[in-house]
């Protein structure tokens, strides 16, 4: 299976630490957000890793070259963060017609990859707890089948998923940038064709000073 790391963001709320340093190279006690995503993988057997940059892409580039120069790591570099989405669709070339791993680089748990289906048609989706910064969460299952409450929903997208390259298809040639989950993935879920499982694990968010500090500490007392 193919594994892809969303890194392209600027990370606009974690400045002072942003305007020098991409999201993705954070350390948390002594690795870099995108270390421990890329180890992550690993650990769940990926031969093939593919990051999207975009922010300070150079660092990012440097840093994998350095660490990883034996390992199988395509960097897609966007003049412009082309969105959630918008990444998908530039690295579609470098995916096969096989459902792939999705993990956004700021998302740091313990959540079990092994639970994860062998495949799926569409896509498939980890949920997690509804954090303080997003209580009213953004989706709901039924029998492991996603929907949306117009108001409050039980589960927050935990940034995990299984994507299957053919729903891609219909927005190839698309103008940059759009989102994963309101352009892609909330169709399909009206049509009630996304599904996900909860996972109870600890997880984080790192999209602020705050959390960053959570995420430190967990992982400091874990170690």
């Amino acid at each position: 299976m193919i594994g892809m790391i969303l890194a392209a963001g600027k990370g606009h709320r974690m400045k002072p630490i942003t305007n020098k340093m991409p999201k993705a190279l954070i350390q948390i006690n002594n690795s870099s957000l995108i270390d421990l995503a890329i180890r992550k993988f690993k650990r769940f057997g990926i031969k093939k890793i593919i990051v999207n940059v975009s922010y300070l892409s150079e660092m990012i580039e440097a840093h994998i070259d350095q660490q990883y120069s034996n390992e199988n790591i395509v960097i897609l570099r966007e003049d412009y963060p082309y969105g959630t989405g918008g990444a998908l669709i530039n690295a579609y070339p470098e995916l096969n017609d096989q459902p792939f791993l999705l993990m956004n680089a700021d998302v740091l748990s313990e959540i079990d990859l092994s639970k994860l289906p062998q495949g799926t048609n569409f896509a498939h989706l980890i949920a997690t707890h509804n954090p303080d910064h997003n209580n009213n969460g953004d989706f709901s299952i039924d029998n492991d089948v996603v929907f949306i409450n117009e108001n409050q929903n039980d589960f927050t997208w935990s940034g995990i998923s299984i994507i299957n390259p053919k729903i891609l298809i219909p927005h190839l040639g698309k103008g940059y940038p759009f989102d994963l989950w309101k352009d892609i993935l909330i169709p399909l879920v009206d049509d009630k064709k996304i599904t996900a499982h909860h996972d109870k694990e600890f997880w984080v968010d790192v999209g602020n000073s705050d959390r960053l500090a959570l995420a430190r500490k967990h992982f400091k007392e874990e170690n």
